[in-house]
């Protein structure tokens, strides 16, 4: 998401208010440099203060002279005051063609839902490097020990987070070039069936017969 999120906006591809979980310098940066905006179109909110967003509005309701956009930035939404994001919540309800919002926070529980429910909300998520040896290994198993295995999953294991690492290691591997369809489907059948009665030791069994 976070990816397309910064294509759509190199590309004008821009909704009118965005919700992001982070308020990383260097995140915020990239954002202003993806939209192309003149500086002098860009609106930055330091403080929490009622006033500020009043006079923030004033300015956004007057179109563009440089460019197609008018931008505000946020950068700890969670901090403004509750008259300051009902404020907020008023420039967001009709927000004019050209103006296009930022709100950056660590703390989504703190900004009001009325807020959040207008804005696009974009996951920012620390890219983890995944080590898929141990599973590389479990591949080189016996079938009998492949089932010592499943036995021990289903017993003491977390099998959605190890389902969902299988289906990561297979997409890397279908990128790769390998066959593993059949693979990726049995995996993500198994956690559909999750929730439900199955056998748990059969359903890893299932998979590991053609992992």
């Amino acid at each position: 998401m976070e990816q397309d999120f910064f294509n759509n906006l190199a590309s004008g591809k821009i909704n009118h208010a965005y919700l992001i979980n982070t308020s990383d310098d260097n995140f915020i940066k990239k954002v202003i440099e993806s939209l192309e905006i003149h500086p002098n179109e860009l609106l930055t909110i330091e403080d929490n203060k009622i006033e500020t967003i009043r006079q923030a509005k004033n300015q956004l309701f007057k179109k563009p002279l440089i460019g197609k956009w008018k931008a505000m930035i946020i950068r700890s939404t969670e901090l403004l005051t509750a008259p300051a994001q009902n404020s907020l919540l008023k420039i967001l309800e009709e927000p004019p063609i050209y103006v296009v919002i930022f709100l950056f926070t660590e703390k989504e529980d703190m900004v009001l839902p009325t807020i959040k429910s207008r804005c696009q909300k974009i996951d920012v998520r620390k890219v983890v490097e995944y080590d898929f040896s141990g599973l590389e290994e479990l591949r080189n198993k016996t079938t009998l020990e492949k089932f010592k295995f499943a036995q021990d999953q289903a017993e003491n294991g977390d099998l959605d987070k190890l389902l969902d690492l299988w289906i990561m290691y297979f997409h890397q591997k279908m990128l790769n070039g390998e066959k593993v369809v059949e693979q990726i489907t049995k995996i993500s059948e198994a956690k559909r069936r999750l929730g439900t009665n199955a056998s748990k030791r059969l359903l890893l069994e299932n998979i590991l017969v053609e992992f």
